[in-house]
This record gives structure tokens, C-alpha cells and sequence, in this order.
């Protein structure tokens, strides 16, 4: 990758923080970037500012050559050092050396260790046996190939940054998961998308996964628990209760309160504001069936507004007007995505010209009494 594209200034010596008592010192810093491996003018002072203490090209010298030594190529050192300028003041054999060899040795390439360092500049700055070498193992465990590695080291840099605070309830709560029979793949999913699961205390993050098997129904084995699982953990057991009482008193029974959340325990994660507007538009203006709306509870993730109350009125033209019959159902257009949507519409502009025009202008009138 060439720096030559990080302009921070058509005049970027003056961001150039670097303080030093003789001059000559900046330029000789700057040259030696440009000279050794390859940086422009305007990355190499781009770099120097984030290490002002940096007065001697000694250290870095050495640190260069190291990355030599393991084959990196001058690019990969340039990038290397863009990204964590911090790595021209470690110490190049007790720092870097013994941490290179070991990403090297477990199946890392030279551009996997910049696309690391990218992604978390102080990676090769953490203790080898204290933190690299234990999240290694760890990662190690739910992944088959090194490219599958390298993709969740990228995307959870953070278990190395919070590694004394919740690198041992990580630990616990992912092999309490895998206990539990949840597979690989969604293990991983959870370490690099949803990381306040994962970092909880273990006797919290084991209640949850009870309360969602014995409260909730959802077994380990469904396709949704994980997504109960990322639901659950941000909210209060109590809100949970609140928002099934909503439904209770909407004249739900408790089999179609358990079937609402079993299919879609997302559905918890709304308001409960928006969850009583959503019971009031299709039980009590549309009169809509706690029984039918229990199947269909992606219907809530629908904005009424946006989507489900200007789709329902071109819908209801269609019907009144008996250019539908029972297929397709409004649940099941409001599930079109817009532009699949738009084209059902277009299908019955000779009967109906203008009709498109009609759906698109409710929008704005609907969000606009919203």
C-alpha cells in the first residue's frame, strides 16, 4: 500500500509536531523513513508527530531489520509502521522479534500481520505469553483455518484490550456455549459481533442461558437463540416481563406469547411504546388475531409509518376495488423489499394509474402525522 494519498495539509510541515532543539534532527528523522523503506514526505512527518520523543534513527534502525529478517518486504514494513508508529520505539529483540516469530509460526502471512496491526495498532505491543499467545489458543478452538483466524482477530481487537477484565469470563462463557451445543460458527459470530454477550460475569451469563431455555422456550438448538441470547443480555428480566404483560392484557394467551417470542426474540428488543402502537393498528384498527399476529412477528420490525400503514392503504385500494383476492397478504407485502414492492404495484397501472404515485405520497403523509 502506498501512503503517497495521506495529504493532511497542502502545508503539512505545520502539523509536523515533532519539537526538537535542532531542526536538522526532523529532516534526518524524515529522510530516513523515506529512505529505508519507501514513505513519502508527507506520511513520513505524519508518522514522527505521533512519536515526537523519537530523536535518533538507532532504534528504529533496528526495528527495521527485524521486519527484515522475518521477510517483510519494505511495503509491509511502511505499512506497518503508518499504522503504529509506536513500534519505532520497542525494543526490537525482546519486543518484536519473539511475538513476529510466533504469528509467523501459527500460520500468519506478512500481509495478515499488517491487516493485524491495522486493525489494532498495539498488537505487537502486548505481552507475549500474558496476552497474545492465550488469545491465540482461544481463537484457535472455534476456527478451522488460518484465514478464519486472522478474520476474528481483526474484528475483535478488543479481546486483547480488555484482556485482564474479561478475557477469563470470555473463556468461561464460550465453553459454557459450546457445553450447550451451539456450534463453531455462531460462537465466533458472537466473539466479533455481539461482545457484551460474551464478556459477562459467567454465574450472570449462565442465568441468562437458563432463562431463556425455561422462561423464554427457546432450546440451544434453535436457529434463535443466539439471537435470544444477544437480546436478553441487554436487557433487564423485568422489562422483559413489562413488554409480555403488554400482550397479556391485549387478550394474548400465554401459548402465543411464547410462540411471539420463540420465533423471533427480537421482537423484546422494541419499545414498549412501539409494541402497544403495533397491537393498536392491527388488532384494534385492522382487527387482526392474536393468533394470526403470533405467526407473523416479523411484522413488528416493520416501521408502521415508513412501511406498513402506505403499503395497507394501496393494499386496501387493490382490494376494494377486488384486483386481489386473498393471495398475496398484507403481511406478506410488507415484507417486499421496496422495489419488489413498487413492481407488484406497477402490474395494475392500467387499471389503476397512479397507484404508485398514491403509495409513495402516503409515506410522506404518514411520517409526517408519525
Amino acid at each position: 500500500m502506498s501512503h503517497g494519498n495521506f495529504l493532511i495539509s497542502s502545508h503539512p510541515l505545520k502539523y509536523f509536531s515533532i519539537e526538537s532543539s535542532n531542526p536538522n534532527e526532523d529532516n534526518i528523522m524524515v529522510n530516513f523513513l523515506i529512505n529505508s523503506v519507501g514513505f513519502t514526505k508527507e506520511a513520513a512527518i505524519t508518522t514522527l508527530s505521533k512519536v515526537p520523543s523519537l530523536k535518533s534513527t538507532k532504534n528504529p534502525e533496528s526495528v527495521i531489520n527485524i521486519f527484515k529478517q522475518f521477510n517483510l518486504d519494505n511495503t509491509h514494513i511502511k505499512d506497518i509502521i503508518f499504522y503504529a508508529p509506536q513500534i519505532l520505539t520497542c525494543n526490537p529483540n525482546k519486543t518484536l522479534e519473539p511475538k513476529i516469530k510466533v504469528f509467523l509460526e501459527n500460520g500468519f502471512s506478512r500481509s495478515d500481520l499488517v491487516q493485524l496491526t491495522k486493525a489494532n495498532p498495539s498488537l505487537l505491543r502486548y505481552g507475549l505469553h500474558t496476552r497474545i499467545i492465550p488469545v491465540l489458543n482461544l481463537i484457535r478452538t472455534f476456527v478451522t483455518n488460518d484465514e478464519q483466524a486472522v478474520e476474528v482477530m481483526r474484528k475483535a481487537a478488543w479481546l486483547f484490550c480488555d484482556f485482564c477484565a474479561s478475557f477469563d469470563n470470555v473463556s468461561a462463557n464460550l465453553l459454557q456455549l459450546r457445553i450447550r451445543g451451539l456450534s463453531n460458527d455462531q460462537i465466533v459470530r458472537l466473539i466479533t459481533h455481539h461482545r457484551w454477550v460474551v464478556t459477562l460475569d459467567p454465574l450472570t451469563f449462565e442465568r441468562k442461558l437458563v432463562w431463556i431455555v425455561e422462561e423464554l422456550g427457546i432450546p440451544e438448538h434453535s436457529k434463535m437463540f443466539v439471537h435470544g441470547l444477544c437480546t436478553i443480555t441487554r436487557l433487564k428480566e423485568s422489562t422483559i416481563e413489562n413488554k409480555l404483560k403488554i400482550l397479556s392484557d391485549y387478550g394474548w394467551s400465554e401459548e402465543e406469547i411464547a410462540k411471539f417470542v420463540r420465533t423471533n426474540p427480537v421482537n423484546l428488543s422494541y419499545s414498549e411504546a412501539k409494541i402497544r402502537r403495533w397491537l393498536d393498528f392491527f388488532m384494534n384498527e385492522l382487527g387482526y388475531t392474536s393468533t394470526y399476529l403470533s405467526s407473523s412477528t416479523c411484522l413488528l420490525s416493520c416501521s408502521l409509518e415508513k412501511r406498513v400503514k402506505p403499503r395497507y392503504k394501496v393494499f386496501s385500494i387493490l382490494k376494494e376495488k377486488k384486483l386481489v383476492g386473498s393471495k398475496p397478504s398484507l403481511s406478506g407485502l410488507v415484507n417486499f423489499s421496496e422495489v419488489k414492492f413498487l413492481k407488484f404495484l406497477n402490474q395494475f397501472e392500467n387499471e389503476l394509474p397512479g397507484l404508485a404515485k398514491t403509495y409513495t405520497s402516503s409515506i410522506t403523509e404518514t411520517q409526517r402525522f408519525a
